[in-house]
């Protein structure tokens, strides 16, 4: 709409017209008061200089644009029994941006979408159906540490009405303000309280969704466009009008088959795709299962020999760069590891029993010298055979006895016991062994001499 002023009678076309640049407002506030200023001098019949101006002023309209992101570049994996409880638990994440020209209230929704394949991620699972596990709970939080991962009396828990999460009260309770302020990004974890049942490779997806809401915590249901939010109807295409601060839907995307709506009006799950200019905002990631187990491998290495006398480490416990052989009457040590391969928060594994077989017409258990040895201070393990190094380090007690078995749990409790009865067998129950968390690992050290007779 355009607004024109009278300046003047006897006002012919030769004038001289000094007017200010038209200031654009994009990326500006919403509710500025834009103010263009034009001024004419003229004369009449030859009389005194005359001076008109005429201003025309509009109030920038509200852009409400909300940016979900899944910044997981492929499925999260989580281990059956997982709980929410405990530090590092892996969880989906998700970056919300207010991209709009005001700062904005934010309403937060969670879609179930089961055994729904995430475009861009990889396997495993691989698809094109995959089966799905139902988690026991959800969780939703601010990542306050930054670190990706759930950390329970650290993070800040959204707490759901009705299925709805509010941020801005998350952003009260992380110091981060009253509400989402223009270009404030704000990391959100999903995480899921996953059934002991639940088997390998069944994956859970969601989508997370945003929108925003005015005082009274009620979604805003369209704009003055004409766009309706998703479980609303009746929005209308209003002329602008200057002196009014409209609301404009500016949510772009981009978005895939997966990325799905909410519908805050019931509230509830939606079933269509997220689009354009709908005043929400979407993406979605996945969890997969990667069952408990544990990872199990034995390593030896020369300690001494007679033959050059050398040790191989020194008495501080480093390298000592000589190079003793395993020839007879030479002693070698056994580290054999045992590693819980359940993710971060997964469930915990007790290790029942453990038997070693001894080659004893090879080697006899424990040290047959009379020599002192030097052990080292600590012992990598690669324990696994596959691409994926799964490296853990031993840091050896202070004192070891070299005619016993000793034994680290996964609490790093170190116990020492004798040989068994039977000189074929190194045994170690559970009472010895104990229990292993998530990514713990338990040790047994153990040395024999090789026979020289």
């Amino acid at each position: 709409m355009q607004y024109f002023r009278r300046i003047g009678p006897g006002l012919i076309a030769a004038c001289a017209l000094a007017g200010a640049s038209p200031v654009f407002a994009a990326g500006t506030d919403a509710n500025t008061e834009v103010v263009n200023s034009v001024s004419l001098e003229y004369t009449v019949g030859g009389g005194p200089a005359i001076t008109e101006t005429a201003d025309a002023t509009f109030r920038v309209d509200q852009k409400l644009a909300l940016d979900v992101t899944a910044t997981d570049t492929n499925y999260v994996g989580v281990s059956p029994g997982q709980e929410f409880t405990g530090g590092g638990v892996p969880a989906l994440n998700f970056t919300v941006e207010n991209t709009g020209n005001s700062a904005t209230n934010v309403l937060l929704g969670v879609v179930d979408q089961n055994g729904t394949g995430v475009t861009g991620f990889a396997g495993p699972p691989t698809g094109p159906t995959f089966t799905s596990f139902n988690d026991d709970a959800l969780l939703v939080a601010i990542d306050t540490n930054g670190n990706g991962l759930y950390d329970d009396g650290v993070d800040v828990i959204l707490t759901p009405s009705a299925g709805v999460y509010d941020l801005n009260a998350g952003l009260v309770a992380a110091t981060l303000g009253t509400d989402l302020a223009e270009d404030q990004t704000v990391t959100i974890l999903v995480v899921a309280d996953v059934p002991a049942a639940a088997a390998s490779d069944e994956i859970a997806t969601y989508s997370l969704v945003a929108t925003h809401y005015t005082g009274a915590q009620v979604a805003l249901t369209g704009d003055d466009n004409g766009n309706d939010a998703p479980g609303f109807t009746g929005a209308t295409d209003i002329e602008d009008d200057p002196a009014t601060v409209q609301i404009v839907f500016a949510d772009v995307g981009p978005f895939s088959a997966e990325d799905l709506t909410f519908d805050f009006a019931t509230p509830a799950a939606g079933t269509t795709v997220d689009i354009a200019s709908n005043g929400q905002d979407s993406d979605s990631s996945s969890f997969v299962i990667i069952a408990a187990g544990i990872l199990l491998e034995k390593v030896s290495q020369i300690i001494w020999d007679p033959v050059s006398d050398e040790q191989t480490y020194d008495g501080a416990g480093a390298i000592s760069g000589d190079f003793p052989k395993s020839i007879p009457g030479a002693v070698v040590m056994y580290v054999i590891a045992a590693k819980n391969t359940a993710l971060t928060g997964g469930a915990s594994t007790a290790l029942a029993f453990l038997r070693d077989d001894v080659p004893q017409a090879s080697v006899t258990v424990g040290n047959a010298s009379a020599e002192v040895l030097n052990l080292p201070a600590s012992f990598t393990v690669d324990v696994d055979s596959g691409p994926d190094v799964e490296n853990v380090t031993l840091t050896l007690p202070g004192s070891i006895d070299d005619d016993l078995i000793t034994v680290i749990d996964c609490n790093g409790s170190v116990t020492s016991q004798a040989f068994a009865a039977d000189p074929t067998e190194v045994d170690v129950t559970a009472s010895t062994l104990g229990s292993c968390d998530a990514q713990e690992t338990a040790y047994v050290v153990y040395f024999v001499t090789i026979n020289d007779a």
